[in-house]
């Protein structure tokens, strides 16, 4: 699926919908304006509008109460919405009986972090931020990210909030996260670099939004295997998958394995944010901490075509330092 057009069809036929989202935030969500405050992060979905866009808003309107100025936001890398040149490689990398010498070949292409010089938004054009001249973990690729659309809604509902709200458009840098650590030794010391060149924007004038969704299961997520025993409703499946993912944030803010984390995220959860988290646990710091404001799973069998359960996350949260 082409899932940036995608995208944008949604937005443009829903624009009113969006419009009546933002009057009704208009003043923000004060838990998540209390954690941009702060020095923290607020992570969002990117499922489809009809179950991500009022979290996104939210998130939006609450940048624009916070009295910042520009916008750090985290966007992941979807392997599906890669070419196929560069899918090889992502499967490649993470692949153990690949040759190591073709996966060291595919860690220097996909290290690190990637900015999209050329983002664009359903209701006009950002304002970005240069990227700085020492960055040297953090890299421009276009042609990497052409697909990659985790952030589109996000964009979008920025530019069009500054409209309704009469305010000027923050500035944004939309950094998308490749490979924080290096799958062969398992170091993350990626994650630190990536961390810190993203820590040279820290001025108090700045504020850092993640995106991700926190779960992908069901028939076109997981192997038949993975799905045995478990339970089939969606209810049953948010009690099932929730501790399991306070248990992924917990090694990621407090216990800093990242190892684990990324196995659970990777092998259970399904967690686009495998590759992001180990970066946002580094640019917290030591004991940071976490609150899921909600966390609901989104049904994309309809989407899909196939048969139930098939769901992604839909969840909102905070990081604090």
């Amino acid at each position: 699926m082409d899932w940036r057009t995608y995208c944008r069809d949604a937005l443009l036929g829903e624009k009113g919908r969006i419009v009546s989202w933002i009057d009704e935030q208009a003043s923000g969500d004060e838990a998540i304006t209390a954690a941009l405050r702060a020095g923290g992060l607020a992570s969002f979905p990117h499922t489809t509008l009809d179950y991500s866009g009022e979290m996104t808003t939210r998130v939006v309107t609450s940048l624009y109460a916070s009295g910042v100025e520009r916008v750090v936001a985290l966007g992941v890398i979807h392997a599906g919405a890669l070419s196929e040149q560069y899918r090889r490689s992502f499967d490649e990398l993470l692949d153990p009986h690949a040759d190591p010498a073709i996966r060291k070949a595919h860690l220097d292409t996909l290290s690190g972090a990637f900015i999209r010089l050329h983002d664009t938004t359903a209701f006009g054009g950002i304002r970005p931020i240069s990227p700085i001249d020492t960055w040297r973990a953090i890299r421009t690729n276009d042609g990497l990210l052409s697909g990659e659309f985790c952030l589109d809604y996000f964009l979008s509902i920025l530019q069009l909030a500054a409209d309704r709200l009469d305010r000027e458009p923050l500035a944004v840098i939309p950094i998308y996260s490749g490979f924080s650590f290096d799958p062969t030794s398992g170091s993350f010391s990626l994650a630190t670099q990536v961390a810190s060149e993203i820590a040279e924007l820290r001025d108090g004038k700045t504020a850092f939004v993640i995106t991700g969704d926190l779960v992908h299961y069901g028939t076109n997520y997981s192997e038949r295997e993975e799905m045995e025993g478990k339970p089939t409703s969606i209810p049953e499946l948010e009690r099932y998958f929730l501790p399991l993912v306070e248990k992924t944030f917990t090694l990621v803010t407090k216990e800093k394995d990242y190892l684990a984390a990324f196995n659970m995220l990777n092998d259970t959860l399904h967690n686009d944010q495998r590759l992001l988290l180990p970066v946002v646990g580094e640019l917290l710091g030591d004991d940071a901490d976490f609150q899921i404001l909600e966390f609901h799973l989104s049904d994309y069998a309809p989407i899909w075509k196939v048969d139930p359960p098939c769901v992604v996350a839909s969840s909102l949260v905070t990081f604090t330092p």
